[in-house]
């Protein structure tokens, strides 16, 4: 009688888990499969600890459907998953470093983690998220080195920090909410890049996401310059919006390559609950210009989200003589 109720759960579990996992291939569709796409990665963690019931029950077909299962869950995350080699570079070339953070507004109060991750990864340009004035006037004394700045604090807020000087730096706002968006040129020792810095609001409100998401993809696909964009996009790489936004805006992912970076959430239960981040939302995506020669996550800094590192160098065609 338990072995029969132990196989009864564990196909319904399984039937469960696939259902779930193939309704997030219909994001374009329904909002809820938008939705349930993020959580890949608990599906494949759920899909793995099924192995040890379906191991003690025996049964050839139950195996093969976990198989089944697991090749399910675990495909949309293998480009993310696996590890390449991204030291190549020609000699010389000026690497370009950036590191995005979303400070989690006045909930976080880790100051001295915060900085510590901008001393550890010693970033040419910061994108801040959720930044207050409190955080703008600890930023005045202990950023000094980043003398070209753009905040905006009302609205969610953001920020570009930068080492090298901003051009046609404009704060734009999207939507009824006034979401703010900052899109400036960098100039660097001999070349530009044009760099937007962007959060857009949480799913709860999709279609305003959306919106601000094929905005921001018509902007990118215009400029002339090699385009970084940065930011918490309230947004998974296995959502169908994100690869619209890849395609619409002739960008790339960065995170393919260096191992699947879950950004978030570093805490649920307000922060009463820690958890290991399992949703990557915190993304750069970049022109094919560039080289991407590291991707990294930051280490924990009283936000329910990880920092976001990149290395780039601009490829020998883009650089100019």
């Amino acid at each position: 009688m338990i072995r029969q109720f132990n196989f009864a759960l564990v196909i319904a579990l399984m039937v469960a888990i696939a259902c779930i996992s193939l309704l997030g291939y219909a994001g374009e569709y329904l909002d809820v499969a938008e939705l349930v796409s993020h959580f890949r990665f608990l599906y494949f963690l759920a899909t793995l600890l099924l192995v040890v019931p379906v191991a003690f029950l025996r049964k050839r077909n139950i195996i093969v459907a976990w198989i089944l299962l697991l090749v399910l869950t675990i495909l949309p995350m293998m480009p993310l998953m696996i590890q390449v080699d991204h030291s190549f570079t020609a000699p010389n070339t000026p690497h370009i470093k950036i590191l995005q953070m979303n400070l989690w507004g006045g909930r976080n109060t880790n100051t001295d983690a915060v900085l510590e991750n901008v001393r550890k990864f010693d970033p040419d340009i910061l994108v801040f998220s959720e930044i207050t004035g409190k955080w703008e006037k600890i930023f005045d004394t202990a950023l000094s080195d980043y003398s070209f700045r753009v905040v905006e604090t009302k609205f969610g807020g953001i920020a570009v920090y930068s080492k090298h000087p901003l051009l046609a730096a404009k704060v734009f706002y999207y939507g009824q909410v006034k979401r703010p968006r900052i899109e400036t040129v960098v100039h660097l020792k001999s070349n530009e890049l044009f760099l937007i810095a962007a959060h857009p609001v949480i799913p709860k409100y999709m279609s305003v996401r959306n919106g601000e998401m094929d905005e921001i993809a018509k902007v990118a696909a215009k400029s002339s310059r090699p385009v970084v964009l940065a930011g918490d996009l309230n947004c998974s790489p296995w959502s169908y919006y994100f690869a619209r936004l890849q395609r619409d805006s002739n960008l790339v992912d960065t995170e393919p390559g260096f191992g699947l970076q879950c950004s978030w959430p570093t805490a649920i239960l307000e922060k009463r609950l820690q958890t290991p981040t399992f949703i990557p939302i915190d993304h750069f995506l970049v022109s094919d210009s560039f080289n991407v020669i590291n991707r990294a996550l930051g280490t924990k800094d009283g936000s329910d989200h990880l920092p976001v590192f990149i290395d780039l160098t601009l490829r020998e065609d883009a650089l100019k003589e």
